[in-house]
């Protein structure tokens, strides 16, 4: 599936064209295709949340965007060219291990890599400064990053990747291993770089993080399955949606409402115009003592209406594969 419904590519910070990646077959394993024809662009000023199960392909993706993997097949343009090193000076990237040297203080840290980016003193300075203010930093600045909890290194590294004011960064993953507190503390200091022109793709498999996003495009098993707004992505599925959580449980024979099979039992969602129907389906459930729920749809039961799949269950199949 095409993702480039958004932007041309005159303005485009990242193209990607039918990009495909297989990992060679190795003793006792197949070849894996981990990707099959992605293709996306992704504007100047966009917050774009790649939301998908471990093991869909999004690390490899993002291996490909940085250059440390050569794709297969397929094309990648970074602002509008190759990925040379003036195109690398732009790039900021954030892993899901941090990019730290764990002997080092934070402020060191910083200094390090300013050398690398090639800043000069001034610059760097000032940098430092305006960052450890924004990112609430100034009380770990002389801690050693080795003494730091996982949220606290996970600002760092998200400065770090911030220090030579990048037009685009790239995260794959960065609040895995962080606690509820220090994943949500993350996300809202990501949110605030909404106030900066640039442009930001983030891979996440939590739907609540690819909500804070401008756009959010659905990958599965190496392909992109869907691509728009959370708002529009939810409004296609209707205003509500009726799932039955019983896995024995089949909808009747004469039964011609939309129903999808989960890994809990079924799912249908329905319109405004579908009202009447609904509430039979759900007498009917009543009557007959099967559990059921009904909420507005999520992102999760777009994945699932997509794929058959629910995001969590993906992943536990990636992890057992």
């Amino acid at each position: 599936m095409t993702s480039e419904r958004h932007n041309s590519s005159d303005d485009a910070v990242l193209t990607l064209r039918d990009i495909r990646f297989r990992y060679p077959a190795r003793r006792r394993a197949d070849a894996v295709d981990a990707l099959r024809g992605v293709s996306l662009t992704l504007g100047a000023h966009e917050h774009i949340a790649l939301l998908g199960p471990n093991g869909c392909g999004k690390s490899t993706l993002f291996r490909i965007i940085c250059g440390l993997l050569p794709p297969t097949d397929g094309t990648r343009a970074v602002f509008g060219g190759e990925l040379d090193a003036a195109a690398r000076r732009q790039l900021g990237v954030v892993f899901q291990h941090e990019g730290l040297d764990a002997q080092l203080t934070v402020e060191r840290n910083l200094r390090h890599h300013a050398v690398l980016y090639g800043m000069s003193s001034g610059e760097t300075d000032r940098r430092i400064n305006q960052l450890i203010d924004a990112h609430g930093l100034d009380s770990v600045r002389r801690s050693l990053v080795s003494t730091l909890s996982g949220g606290w290194a996970r600002r760092v590294d998200l400065c770090r990747a911030l220090l030579h004011d990048p037009a685009f960064i790239l995260l794959d993953e960065p609040t895995v291993g962080l606690d509820p507190a220090a994943r949500r503390q993350f996300l809202d200091q990501l949110t605030a770089l909404r106030e900066e022109p640039r442009a930001v793709l983030m891979s996440t498999h939590l739907v609540d993080e690819a909500e804070r996003f401008d756009r959010v495009i659905l990958m599965h098993e190496g392909q992109i399955v869907a691509d728009d707004t959370p708002a529009a992505l939810r409004a296609r599925l209707g205003d509500r949606r009726l799932t039955v959580l019983d896995r024995t449980w089949t909808p009747p024979a004469d039964d011609r409402s939309p129903w999808t099979q989960t890994p809990d039992g079924w799912m249908r969602t329905a319109g405004a115009d579908d009202t009447d129907a609904l509430r039979a389906q759900t007498e009917a459930l009543i009557e007959t003592g099967v559990p059921f729920s009904v909420a507005p749809p999520s992102l999760d039961d777009a994945f699932v209406i997509l794929t058959g799949a629910r995001l969590r269950d993906a992943d536990r199949e990636a992890v057992s594969a």
